[in-house]
């Protein structure tokens, strides 16, 4: 892209089409702390990103504590098995990614 437009501009622009426009919010240094101690960020190890941050669980039960089954499936991962949730036949999948138009791993 030759010119980049000002975020109010932009968002103006994509509020005009519909879009629902928030500004981002970074964390600093004592924002994170409170963050960890309240248990709201996770460290995790993912098999195959390794180790990194997630959300934490919203609520914490003292007779049924949540804990983290698996991390999250890489892109593609599921893409078959949701396709014949929603009632593709097996020939259509494999044409949908024979065409690259889903990404399966």
């Amino acid at each position: 892209m030759a010119h980049h437009l000002s975020a109010p501009l932009a968002s103006m622009y994509l509020a005009d089409f519909g879009a629902d426009v928030v500004k981002v919010e970074t964390l600093e240094g004592e924002d994170w702390r409170q963050l960890n101690l309240n248990g709201a960020i996770m460290r995790v190890r993912h098999p195959k990103a390794g180790p990194m941050r997630t959300m934490g669980f919203p609520l914490t039960l003292a007779a049924t504590p949540a804990h983290l089954r698996r991390g999250a499936p890489a892109l593609g991962a599921d893409t078959r098995a949701v396709l014949r949730e929603f009632g593709y036949p097996s020939r259509e999948i494999a044409r949908l990614i024979q065409a690259n138009t889903v990404h399966c791993v």
